[in-house]
């Protein structure tokens, strides 16, 4: 498959929606950016192969949209999607990108990732598309883990940023430090490495049940 015509490419193993990393008014698609981020960002070069998904997104429908990354898909033999290895959902997409989401979940399309988007993050409260859509949230201080006093009942991912990992945590309890697709879960004591669709399957990591 020619790279010039894909939306979706491979993260090591796994599909991927990557776009632009960076500021949006440098053409990148990370509009919530802290300065504490952009201190260790590996920003570089917009990759114009990146550019071009990001472009096919803001000029195309839904529809369109989702028959391109089931077409993509469909090379890889991987009924699997991981939302920005690079960038995030710019804001005037949050609603566009919502429904491919979703759309995409119907199908039976495995899809998780992580993203700044707050409004994005809100938009995956729907329990239905719970089984196998997870979009955890990011939140700079462990601190905002609460809101009102209450543990958020999502996953939630706050970055190491100088170490380039992550902490993850579900309803206020630290499951995994993750690098990307690949994550060391931690239970029982325990360490052990898994990448997503183990998760899935054995409901570990963004898929962990509680």
């Amino acid at each position: 498959m020619n790279v010039e015509n894909r939306v979706v490419f491979l993260d090591g193993q796994f599909p991927a929606i990557i776009f632009p990393v960076g500021r949006p008014e440098k053409g990148g698609t990370c509009a919530y950016l802290t300065e504490h981020c952009l201190l260790y960002c590996p920003a570089r070069e917009v990759n114009i192969h990146e550019a071009r998904a990001l472009q096919f997104f803001k000029d195309n429908t839904a529809d369109t949209i989702v028959e391109k990354i089931l077409e993509d898909l469909s090379h890889y033999s991987l009924m699997h999607l991981y939302w920005w290895s690079w960038g995030d959902c710019l804001p005037e997409l949050t609603n566009k990108v919502t429904e491919i989401m979703h759309r995409l979940s119907d199908i039976g399309i495995l899809q998780n990732g992580y993203t700044r988007n707050p409004q994005l993050w809100k938009n995956m409260n729907f329990p239905q598309y719970s089984q196998n859509l997870r979009i955890g949230g990011h939140v700079d201080n462990p601190s905002e883990l609460k809101v009102d006093g209450v543990h958020r009942d999502k996953v939630v991912c706050s970055p190491d940023v100088e170490v380039q990992k992550a902490e993850m945590y579900y309803n206020g309890k630290k499951i995994a430090r993750c690098c990307g697709i690949w994550c060391d879960w931690l239970t029982r004591g325990e360490t052990r490495s898994a990448d997503c669709q183990e998760c899935y399957f054995y409901k570990e990591g963004c898929f962990y049940e509680g």
